[in-house]
């Protein structure tokens, strides 16, 4: 049935069965090259993809890095106060007295002041520093030993929050 048919279309198109293989196998080879640029073009592809990612897993990781640097977090919690802090820099003493610092930014204003011992007298009174800030607070006052004056009073920080604080200060000295 296969070979009539082959018979009929050679009739009709004034070919021959040689001709015709001719044909298949140019168009074999012209599906294999094909199929084999395919294959490569996905290989590139795949390998693409996978730098991709792993630069991608580098970008995630040091920006993570990144958004653990007290800076960032302030600007992001309180924008505001950096410029206060970069302002008071020049004289040793940051007074943020009154400025509404809830326990998320005080964390982060205690970690960045563990990290750059730059002011010996920080007024935090009258703000809203819980526990959390408390106890960053305590940390830094353990690490930094330029901090010689540091005011709490009228804050939320609670029994728990004092009494690290209280051990904090007796390394501090």
């Amino acid at each position: 049935n296969l070979e009539e048919q082959l018979d009929h279309e050679c009739e009709d198109h004034g070919r021959t069965k040689a001709d015709l293989k001719e044909q298949l196998a140019d168009i074999k080879a012209v599906m294999i090259r094909e199929r084999e640029g395919y294959t490569k073009a996905n290989a590139d592809l795949q390998r693409q993809l996978a730098k991709e990612r792993e630069d991608h897993g580098k970008a995630r990781a040091e920006l993570a890095r990144l958004l653990e640097n007290p800076y960032f977090k302030l600007i992001e919690l309180r924008p505001d106060l950096l410029a206060l802090i970069v302002e008071a820099e020049a004289h040793n003493e940051l007074n943020l007295n009154g400025k509404k610092i809830n326990d998320a930014a005080g964390f982060w204003l205690a970690k960045l002041l563990a990290r750059d011992n730059i002011f010996t007298l920080v007024d935090l009174n009258s703000n809203q520093l819980g526990v959390e800030a408390g106890k960053a607070l305590a940390a830094t006052l353990k690490a930094n030993k330029t901090m010689k004056a540091l005011f709490l009073s009228h804050n939320r920080l609670g029994d728990e929050g004092g009494k690290v604080l209280a051990e904090a200060l007796k390394t501090n000295t």
